[in-house]
């Protein structure tokens, strides 16, 4: 159960930062451009707050 959660919660991370970026490729806040930046770069990979 905790890790269907998990790999939920992660998609709807994934999906948001994907939203977010076709708002606006970058941020004037630096962990949210970094985030958006390696989404570009890493198309389709897990991208998390961690790995940032």
């Amino acid at each position: 159960m905790r890790d269907d959660l998990k790999a939920k919660l992660q998609r709807r991370w994934e999906t948001a930062l994907d939203d977010r970026k076709e708002l606006a490729p970058s941020s004037s806040l630096p962990i949210l451009s970094d985030l958006l930046a390696a989404r570009t770069k890493k198309q389709g990979s897990v991208v998390s707050l961690r790995s940032a």
